[in-house]
């Protein structure tokens, strides 16, 4: 896979001893890590965060390719903090659990529980037949949990955190919630389904008022004048690049 917001991988180099995997090299620090010091992550950020996030999920899946691990520590994240968000980098990682969900035009049946529990989808606690949607409640869950800090489902042990998952049992409190858009919790709540059918896909949730309105935070990526100058330079093919290359740049 080649994208802006997924770790890429190399090749595999093969000695006597071990199967050595050469991957890109993520700069920055697990989005778990700054939300045990921050508490949470301001809104702005998020939407940035999320909107990376998503782009990503919508390039997999369009490769037929379900992640069944999205959470807060596989969502690598750079130049969050420095006060200008035009700083912050995503990288989804780990994809040891992904797996194709067809095969030469063939559905493949997916019904492997797997993944962390709190971010696990309704569906694959049940070990029912599952599809790419699984992604999609894993980032409500994700969304929520780094807009205000705390998950959306809570128990006393496994056994009770598994029951209000199955049942979608959760809520916003208007203590923690309080300050945040309503627009946020309408976006979460479009994705933590307990239908799969009923979830927005990666294009409806990039084109939701959260992360598509005016009031929703983006990132303009700047690019060296130098560069502009030799894409637009050109002419014909060039001048198109140029055009892409600013549309692009709007949507990351």
């Amino acid at each position: 896979m080649d994208h802006p917001n997924i770790v890429k991988f190399y090749q595999c180099v093969y000695d006597n001893d071990y199967l050595n995997i050469v991957m890109e090299l993520v700069r920055g620090k697990p989005l778990s890590d700054y939300l045990e010091e921050k508490g949470r992550i301001p809104e702005p950020e998020c939407q940035i965060i999320i909107r990376q996030i998503m782009h990503a999920i919508l390039y997999f899946h369009s490769k037929g390719i379900v992640h069944r691990d999205l959470k807060l520590d596989n969502v690598m994240v750079d130049g969050l903090g420095t006060g200008d968000v035009n700083d912050i980098r995503v990288k989804l990682i780990d994809f040891g659990m992904s797996k194709y969900t067809n095969y030469g035009g063939k559905k493949i049946n997916l019904t492997t529980y797997c993944g962390t529990l709190d971010f696990m989808a309704p569906e694959v606690l049940d070990a029912l037949d599952y599809d790419l949607s699984c992604d999609i409640w894993s980032i409500g869950v994700l969304a929520y949990f780094v807009l205000c800090g705390r998950p959306p489902f809570m128990g006393k042990d496994d056994l009770d955190l598994v029951d209000k998952i199955a049942k979608g049992s959760y809520g916003f409190d208007a203590e923690l919630w309080s300050g945040l858009s309503k627009d946020s919790q309408k976006w979460i709540q479009r994705l933590l389904q307990i239908k799969p059918s009923k979830r927005m896909r990666p294009s409806a949730a990039l084109d939701h008022a959260w992360l598509a309105g005016e009031d929703s935070a983006k990132v303009k990526y700047p690019v060296h004048p130098h560069v502009m100058m030799n894409l637009h330079g050109g002419g014909g093919a060039h001048e198109l690049h140029y055009e892409m290359l600013l549309l692009f740049s709007q949507f990351l």
